[in-house]
């Protein structure tokens, strides 16, 4: 049987963005199994569950000001509490809930002159962008907005238990935050200042949580070297689309989406694929049904729930239009 006699061709397929990109550049094999057959393991990752948690705190204290720290709060802790009940807290320091609620507070502290003297544009914006003629790519954005100085700029939250000396650097290159800037100069063509910034929360266990901000800004070269890496990329995965549909479950091997060993260990962390990788030569041949350990998850990043507002920046004109529902 060929490959799509045993796969069901999804809607999810057509849709790309950083997330699924940045996997493929990581390992094609993984992209393979998480977006293609749609693998995810069937428990809670706290590492995501508090990710989340942070931005609805970030996103409330953003649309209505540090006066909403309280709500902010509870909403992030009802949303932690949905995944993780309280006898698990002791496991997962320092990502708690009281940690997160005090981290809140003390960003709120921090920053909340800031977000007084700041337009907030959007929250949670997404959309479609071109990335050429005839290619799109989804994005959202955590918010948009516009500083006393009259600067408008993309803010992207982030958490981490790690500070590196060099760790903003990650993020300079990062096709995720240059697709949000590619973004911010479609909808604002004739504003030559516009910058993301990446801003990070470190927690850990011994002493608070600490923030750091940096900023990202390129030249219309440098854009424009992103958007031919970017093309290229999206050159090979459609290659190995291409080349699924010519695979057989009866082949020893599946060529199309080649492992990439290199990838197997991220942050000391085994990749949840890596049996699957070591074990099966040809996974065509195991695709009928979900492994034990995991369920179907499709990712579409423009039905995340939390959206607020829907751009379509790739159109004749030029001009946004809002993707109605």
């Amino acid at each position: 049987m060929f490959a799509f006699d045993v796969i069901q061709p999804h809607p999810t397929w057509e849709v790309l963005d950083s997330s699924k990109l940045t996997t493929y550049m990581e390992c094609p094999r993984k992209f393979f199994y998480r977006y293609i057959m749609g693998w995810r393991p069937d428990y809670p990752n706290n590492h995501l569950v508090f990710g989340s948690a942070w931005h609805l705190a970030m996103e409330h204290i953003t649309r209505h000001g540090v006066e909403s720290t309280a709500d902010a709060v509870i909403v992030a802790l009802k949303y932690y509490r949905e995944h993780f009940p309280a006898d698990t807290d002791e496991l997962y320091e320092p990502k708690t809930p009281a940690n997160l609620a005090n981290s809140v507070n003390e960003y709120a502290h921090r920053f909340g002159h800031e977000h007084k003297d700041t337009d907030v544009l959007y929250t949670e914006l997404a959309g479609l962008v071109l990335v050429s003629l005839d290619r799109t790519m989804a994005f959202k954005c955590d918010a948009i907005l516009r500083g006393p100085d009259g600067r408008t700029f993309g803010l992207d939250h982030k958490t981490s238990q790690r500070k590196y000396t060099n760790w903003g650097d990650h993020w300079t290159m990062s096709t995720q935050m240059l697709t949000y800037l590619h973004a911010l100069h479609c909808l604002y063509p004739d504003d030559d200042e516009l910058q993301m910034l990446v801003r990070c929360a470190f927690f850990y266990k011994k002493t608070p949580t600490e923030f750091d901000d940096h900023p990202i800004r390129k030249s219309g070269e440098q854009m424009q070297a992103w958007l031919e890496r970017v093309n290229a990329w999206i050159d090979r995965l459609e290659y190995d689309m291409h080349e699924l549909k010519e695979e057989n479950t009866a082949y020893a091997t599946m060529q199309a989406f080649p492992m990439n060993d290199t990838a197997c260990f991220n942050f000391g962390r085994q990749c949840e694929f890596f049996d699957f990788c070591n074990a099966w030569s040809n996974p065509l041949s195991r695709c009928e049904h979900t492994p034990i350990g995991f369920t179907i998850e499709r990712w579409d990043p423009l039905a995340r729930p939390e959206i607020k507002t829907k751009l379509n920046l790739a159109t004749q004109s030029g001009a946004p239009v809002e993707i109605q529902e």
